[in-house]
């Protein structure tokens, strides 16, 4: 993962997570909450639980969206967390290194 960096905060949206480690796969990166964050599997396949992929607003607006189903202190805590400065361009390019390396 280059260039490398020690911690990465993505938007996260845990309702399922990579529970047991597939044999062969390589651990990337973990958390106390989710050990299993980022695997390799040899050289074609590359998984992150977190949503490089999703926007503040997507995310704000998917929260909402479940806030019949997310209790009251974790709907504030998730549209809290979206003040964070994320990582997701710098995750979009370890994505696209791991793809034109081979």
């Amino acid at each position: 993962m280059e260039p490398f960096q020690p911690e990465l905060d993505l938007v996260v949206s845990h309702q399922d997570q990579v529970s047991r480690l597939p044999e062969g796969v390589e651990v990337l990166a973990s958390s106390a909450f989710c050990p299993y964050y980022m695997l390799q599997h040899g050289d074609h396949f590359i998984s992150v639980q977190g949503h490089p992929e999703f926007s503040r607003d997507y995310s704000r607006a998917l929260t909402m969206k479940r806030r019949d189903r997310i209790p009251p202190n974790r709907v504030r805590e998730a549209l809290h967390s979206l003040n964070a400065r994320v990582d997701d361009l710098l995750m979009m390019r370890w994505i696209l290194n791991f793809f034109y390396d081979r």
